[in-house]
């Protein structure tokens, strides 16, 4: 079976891909229209009728594309707010600073001082607290749902690298090896902006 290209136009809306080919059709036709009337120097009913349509379908195109952009930018608002709210909650900013300075050498050490991740302790409460909220975060740009800029403004590399060691070593005791992967890939995409910014200086 013969694998499908990717095309140019998946990363647009859904409502802009499904008139792409009604454009594109109606545009052809007006371009018939006008190479006939160069022609024969006269416009029939049909050439008419292609004219008034793709102007019609062009008019439509201008309309969705605005319609769209208000939604992408109504929707990054609100995602950009409703992640303040999270990260500047009482709840969330002590959960962070407990996680922050915890001190241990690896995840044997972390286990002795506080117990297993999943053991009923404030420790504990704090990790999860904090692993979900960057998993959300990073489950919403990976899935596309949000830009770099909605999302960048906690601490990704400084809290990634400071539960890595949890994280990962939870992830072999309890077979678990898809904890928080989000949270790694948003860790990851941070990075990688921060090196093309260095490179860019």
């Amino acid at each position: 079976m013969q694998k499908r290209l990717p095309t140019k136009t998946h990363h647009l809306p859904r409502r802009i891909r499904k008139i792409i080919p009604l454009f594109a059709s109606q545009t052809l036709s007006l371009i018939s229209a006008i190479l006939a009337f160069k022609a024969t120097k006269i416009l029939d009913i049909p050439s008419i009728s292609a004219i008034a349509a793709a102007i019609g379908v062009l008019i439509g195109v201008v309309f969705t594309y605005i319609e769209v952009r208000n939604l992408v930018r109504a929707r990054r608002t609100d995602v950009i707010w409703r992640n303040y709210l999270s990260f500047c909650s009482k709840e969330f900013l002590e959960a962070l600073l407990k996680v922050i300075n915890l001190e241990f050498e690896d995840y044997n050490d972390f286990v002795e001082k506080y117990g297993p991740i999943l053991a009923e302790n404030p420790v504990s409460v704090a990790l999860c607290m904090v692993g979900n909220v960057f998993e959300g975060a990073g489950e919403l740009l990976h899935k596309g749902l949000a830009d770099y800029e909605s999302v960048s403004n906690i601490p990704t590399v400084i809290t990634w690298e400071k539960m890595r060691p949890i994280i990962e070593g939870a992830r072999k005791q309890y077979n678990f090896p898809a904890l928080w992967t989000n949270f790694e890939y948003f860790y990851n995409e941070t990075k990688k902006r921060e090196q093309q910014l260095a490179k860019a200086q």
